[in-house]
C-alpha cells in the first residue's frame, strides 16, 4: 500500500515537472519570436520610414511643379501588407480594402505631407482635388479588371472604375465625404455633399441626386468641370457604393481669404491693362495662375459661392495694390466705382462674349465675358478696394450689381435705383460699355441675390 502511494506521489511529481520544463520552453521560445517579431517590424518600419521619407523630400521638391509617379517609386520598397487578393471583388470590397491598403503602404501618410506642402489642411476642396489629381497620375496600362490597391501595384494595371473607388477611399480616409456611385446605365462617378451652412442655393447642377435627405452632386476625374456638372448625360438612379454615412460633408468655403498657396507656382499669363479715365491715365500688369484657374473651375456654380470667390481670386492677382495708386487720385466714392467699372469693361480684361456663369480666374484666363461673369470680377474689385454697400441683382436673363453711395458722398448719382434695407442702391451694369451709376439695360423686375456685405460670413 505504501509502494502504490510512493509511487502516485512520484509520477506526480514527474508530471508538474514535465509541465514546468514545457512552460519554461514555451516561455523561452515565445521570448525569442518576440524578439525576432519586434526586429522584423523595426527593419519593416524602419524600411518603410526611409522610404516615405524620401517619397516626401520628393513631393516636396516637386509637388508644385507636377505629380510624382508614387507607385512607380513604391515598388522600390518592401511595404508591408501587400499580400495577393482571393476573395470576390466586389466594388464594396475593393472600397474597404483601398482604405486599409493606403494606410499599409504609408501612401496616407505620404498625402499628408502633401496636403501640409500646399497647405491645404483647412480646405477641404482642395483636398478632394489634390487626391484625385495624384490617382489620375497613375500612369499604369488600361485593365478591364476593377482591382484593389495592392492589386494596381501588383500588377502594374489600373481602369478609371478602380481610380473612382481608390479616390473615394483616399478622400474617406481623411473624414471627406466623397463616395463612389453608380448608375442604372454602369457607369461610375464620384459624388460629394455639402455641408447644410454652406448656403449653396441656387445651385446650378445637371448632375445630382437625393439619397436620405441629403443631395449629392456628381463629379469625374476630369478635374475642368464644375461639381455637380457632367459632359455625358447620367443615369437616372444611383446607387450609392459603401453607404451613405463615409465621411463628413464637406464645406466649400474657404477658411478666411486665403487659397492654397500656388506662391510658387509659375506664372502662366500676364495680363496688361491701360487707358485713360478722366485723365488718369492708367496702367495694370498682373498674373493668372494655371493652378488657381484648375482650382476655380470645379467650384459648384453657385451665386454666393461665385462671389464670395471673385473676392479671393482679384486678391491673388496682386493688382489691387496698383488699382489702389489710381483710386487714390480720384475725389469721390463714385468716380473710383466708375474707375473700376472702366476697367472691368476694358477689352485689354475680356470682350464681351455671351458664356455660361463661371469664376471669374476662368473669364480672365478665356478673356471673354458677359453680364453675369463681369459682375463678378466687378464685385471682386469693389470688395478688395473697400467699397462694401453692394448687392447682386436678378432681372429675366440679365445679371448686374448695384451699390448705395456712402452718407459722406457728396456727388450723389443719377439714374436707376432700387430701395434695400432704406437705402437706394443705384444700378451698376458691367454689360452697358462706357455706362456707370444708375444705368441699366433692363427696366425693372429686380431681385436681390445676394448681399456683399455677407461674404465675411460665408468665408468665415
Amino acid at each position: 500500500m505504501e509502494e502504490r502511494k510512493r509511487g502516485w506521489i512520484f509520477i506526480f511529481v514527474i508530471i508538474i515537472i514535465i509541465v514546468l520544463v514545457g512552460y519554461l520552453c514555451l516561455r523561452k521560445c515565445n521570448a525569442v519570436r518576440s524578439a525576432e517579431g519586434e526586429k522584423l517590424e523595426e527593419l519593416t518600419q524602419e524600411q518603410d520610414e526611409e522610404g516615405i521619407e524620401e517619397l516626401s523630400e520628393v513631393a516636396e521638391e516637386n509637388v508644385l511643379s507636377g505629380w510624382l509617379d508614387f507607385f512607380g517609386m513604391i515598388e522600390a520598397y518592401s511595404f508591408s501588407g501587400m499580400k495577393p487578393e482571393s476573395k470576390i471583388l466586389t466594388p464594396e470590397y475593393i472600397l474597404k480594402r483601398n482604405k486599409l491598403g493606403a494606410n499599409k503602404i504609408g501612401l496616407r501618410g505620404f498625402l499628408e505631407q502633401i496636403f501640409k506642402d500646399f497647405e491645404i489642411n483647412n480646405n477641404d476642396l482642395a483636398k478632394i482635388l489634390c487626391i484625385v489629381s495624384f490617382v489620375n497620375s497613375i500612369d499604369y496600362p488600361e485593365t478591364a479588371e476593377v482591382l484593389t490597391i495592392s492589386q494596381i501595384i501588383d500588377r502594374s494595371k489600373i481602369n478609371d472604375v478602380s481610380r473612382i473607388l481608390l479616390a473615394s477611399a483616399l478622400c474617406q480616409s481623411f473624414g471627406l465625404a466623397v463616395v463612389p456611385v453608380s448608375d442604372n446605365k454602369n457607369d461610375y462617378y464620384l459624388a460629394t455633399t455639402f455641408r447644410d451652412d454652406e448656403r449653396l442655393e441656387p445651385l446650378t447642377a445637371n448632375a445630382s441626386f437625393e439619397s436620405e435627405g441629403r443631395r449629392f452632386y456628381l463629379f469625374d476625374l476630369s478635374l475642368r468641370n464644375p461639381i455637380g456638372f457632367l459632359f455625358r448625360e447620367p443615369g437616372i438612379r444611383f446607387k450609392i457604393i459603401g453607404g451613405i454615412r463615409q465621411g463628413n460633408p464637406i464645406r466649400i468655403y474657404p477658411d478666411e481669404l486665403e487659397l492654397p498657396d500656388f506662391s510658387e507656382e509659375r506664372e502662366d499669363r500676364e495680363i496688361e491693362v491701360s487707358g485713360d479715365f478722366n485723365s488718369v491715365e492708367y496702367q495694370l500688369s498682373f498674373y493668372l495662375k494655371k493652378n488657381l484657374r484648375d482650382y476655380v473651375s470645379n467650384l459648384p456654380l453657385s451665386i454666393p459661392l461665385l462671389f464670395a470667390y471673385a473676392s479671393i481670386e482679384i486678391n491673388e492677382t496682386g493688382v489691387i495694390s496698383d488699382i489702389e495708386t489710381y483710386i487714390s487720385e480720384l475725389n469721390s466714392e463714385v468716380e473710383r466705382v466708375n474707375f473700376l467699372l472702366f476697367i472691368v469693361q476694358d477689352s485689354d480684361l475680356t470682350n464681351f462674349y455671351k458664356t455660361k456663369i463661371r469664376p471669374a480666374t476662368v473669364t480672365l484666363f478665356e478673356k471673354k465675358s458677359d453680364c453675369d461673369t463681369r459682375s463678378i470680377i466687378l464685385a471682386g474689385l469693389l470688395y478688395n478696394c473697400g467699397i462694401e454697400r453692394v448687392i447682386v441683382l436678378e432681372a429675366p436673363r440679365h445679371l448686374c450689381l448695384a451699390v448705395a453711395p456712402e452718407e459722406s458722398e457728396t456727388k450723389i448719382p443719377e439714374g436707376k435705383f432700387v430701395n434695400y434695407k432704406d437705402s437706394e442702391y443705384y444700378i451698376l451694369d458691367a454689360a452697358i460699355l462706357k455706362g456707370g451709376w444708375g444705368r441699366a439695360m433692363e427696366s425693372g423686375g429686380w431681385k436681390v441675390l445676394l448681399d456683399m456685405e455677407k461674404i465675411d460670413a460665408l468665408l468665415n
